[in-house]
């Protein structure tokens, strides 16, 4: 298996091997070429250095000619036969031979006296001329042969640099183009296709990456696979659970209440194709209601389920969709809405049927009632002759809870009338009501030592039923005057498009967790006469603010202390509907 490290090892050496063959044959020629130029030199420059002693061995045998000296004479022309011979020696010219032989014989004959001296010299600067220009023809040729040498070498070296770029260039492509694919295979499975598979025929330790790359996405195919058929399971399951709901239940999701699920009960209350389209367009008094119900009590809704007309109680649950583990980006909304539509429709018959019941009760006890109570009154005002004090303190008895009993009934009738309904809607300035509710609780306010202060600068006009929210005004202020300290404030103003009654007590309030609790029918918190004024109260009257609150399509609540604080909500009204 050919590694990285051993390709790239084996490039350099190959590269090194062929530098080192550039140099050993750069080194040979210039060798030769030194060695040519010095054996030229040397050959010449014998020839030379033996010309210039003939010379000078010919002068010495022309002075002793003329001076008729025999022994320097003699000693003369053996130094020029030496030089002579010396010549013959270092002669490397093919002319060079003759012209020594020719040389000699003028010599000779210089020496028997046939001959000038000149003829002899002029031969011997022949031989200097012929050596001078052997060497400079022999130095031509040695720079000709350093020129060719020198385009060799720069030939050579081209060719070593070319080879290096080469020998660099396939290395880098033969490492980096497996790389490429796996890093673009890498950016494949990082989007999620996960199919992706690169080729693995390199050898070493990107044919292992390669290979073990393709083993991860296999997995991860068979991951992906795997989890796909779990959700889609888990998908079948959750619809399977949704369907077997014998309510109606609509998933809805975006801005415009889109339906996204509904299941056959919804399906076939709805009565047509609903997947895809604006709950308002399929359903639009679900929609309305679904609206409506962000801040106020469950709402009903009218529509027939099956040819037959029936009443849906519509339960809203926002559910936010959480984002994936690992933080990528999906397709899909971040938040549903879930309805859930309760068939109430028995049960309104059985609210109804109470509702009829309760007011034929309350109006049928009036009557007895009034006259147990008028009864009495005549016996403590002695009309039927004086009384004992036994007999005074059973009829004070009596009538003390006559009295109760009638404020009772008509809280029940207060009730019955409320959830009955059907009262005239119409226009109601919320400052009058609040104004009014103060006046009515006047007089037991100066009693108990009680300010009620109104503020309602402002208070808007609102639609619905006048006697109703006078009602709802007057309870909440007469149980704020029952249990304040010394001070009440009533409050209108407009709030969020619609209207808001607050009142508030520097009484002791209410303990945490009662605020839901208190308004409940006939819940009193504490044992009667705890408060000033608790006794007589008969727990209906914040049962009736919620009842009136409720039927505006309002809500009232209550916020622990200290102090009491109660508030009721009224929204805008909507265009072409009644309160």
């Amino acid at each position: 298996m050919h590694r990285i490290a051993v390709q790239i090892a084996l490039s350099f050496l190959a590269l090194t091997l062929l530098t080192v063959g550039i140099g050993a044959v750069a080194a040979v020629l210039l060798g030769r070429l030194g060695g040519a130029v010095t054996e030229t030199l040397e050959e010449n420059v014998r020839s030379v250095v033996a010309a210039e002693r003939m010379a000078r061995a010919l002068d010495a045998v022309e002075a002793a000619r003329l001076s008729e000296d025999p022994t320097a004479g003699a000693d003369a022309e053996r130094v020029f036969r030496d030089a002579l011979a010396a010549a013959r020696t270092a002669a490397v010219l093919p002319e060079e031979p003759a012209l020594l032989d020719t040389l000699d014989a003028a010599f000779g004959a210089y020496r028997a006296g046939t001959v000038p001296v000149a003829a002899v010299d002029e031969l011997r600067g022949r031989l200097l001329t012929l050596n001078e220009r052997a060497a400079a023809e022999r130095a031509s040729r040695a720079e000709a042969a350093g020129r060719r040498a020198r385009r060799f070498l720069l030939f050579a070296v081209a060719c070593a640099v070319g080879a290096s770029v080469l020998a660099g260039a396939l290395l880098a492509r033969r490492i980096t183009r497996p790389l490429r694919a796996l890093t673009a295979g890498v950016a494949e499975v990082g989007r999620g296709h996960f199919r992706q598979r690169v080729a693995a025929g390199a050898g070493g330790e990107v044919g292992a990456l390669a290979r073990a790359f393709n083993e991860m996405a296999e997995r991860l195919e068979a991951y992906e696979a795997l989890n796909l058929r779990a959700l889609l399971r888990e998908k079948r399951t959750a619809e399977s659970l949704v369907a077997a709901i014998p309510s109606p239940v609509v998933v809805t999701e975006g801005p415009d209440a889109r339906v996204r699920l509904v299941n056959a009960a919804a399906a076939r209350a709805l009565g047509s194709p609903a997947v895809g389209r604006p709950l308002a367009d399929v359903a639009p008094g679900v929609a309305r209601a679904a609206r409506s119900s962000a801040d106020g009590p469950d709402p009903l809704v009218d529509f027939p389920d099956g040819g037959d007309a029936r009443t849906f109680r519509l339960r809203r649950t926002e559910v936010d969709v959480p984002p994936p583990d690992d933080g990528a980006e999906v397709e899909g909304p971040d938040r549903l809405g879930v309805l859930l539509l309760d068939d109430v429709t028995p049960f309104r018959a059985l609210d109804a049927a109470r509702r009829d019941f309760l007011a034929a009760v309350s109006h049928e006890l009036r009557t007895p009632l009034t006259s147990m109570h008028v009864a009495a009154d005549l016996l403590l005002r002695d009309a039927a002759g004086p009384l004992t004090e036994d007999q005074r303190e059973l009829a004070a008895i009596v009538k003390g809870d006559a009295e109760r009993m009638k404020a009772l009934t008509a809280r029940l009738l207060d009730l019955a009338r409320v959830e009955v309904g059907g009262r005239p809607v119409g226009p109601v300035d919320l400052a009058e009501v609040a104004r009014g509710a103060a006046e009515g609780v006047r007089l037991v306010a100066a009693e108990r030592g009680v300010a009620v202060a109104v503020e309602a600068a402002g208070a808007p006009v609102v639609e619905g039923d006048a006697d109703g929210l006078a009602m709802a005004a007057s309870n909440l202020v007469a149980n704020a005057v029952r249990h304040a300290a010394s001070r009440v404030a009533v409050r209108a103003e407009a709030a969020d498009g619609g209207a808001l009654l607050a009142v508030t007590d520097d009484g002791p309030g209410l303990p945490d967790g009662a605020e839901d609790r208190v308004f409940e029918p006939l819940v009193q918190l504490g044992e009667p006469g705890d408060a000033p004024g608790g006794r007589g109260s008969a727990g209906l009257g914040l049962t009736i603010v919620r009842r009136v609150a409720e039927a505006h399509g309002g809500r009232a609540w209550a916020e622990p202390g200290p102090g009491g604080r109660f508030f009721v909500s009224l929204p805008p009204p909507a265009p072409g509907t009644s309160s």
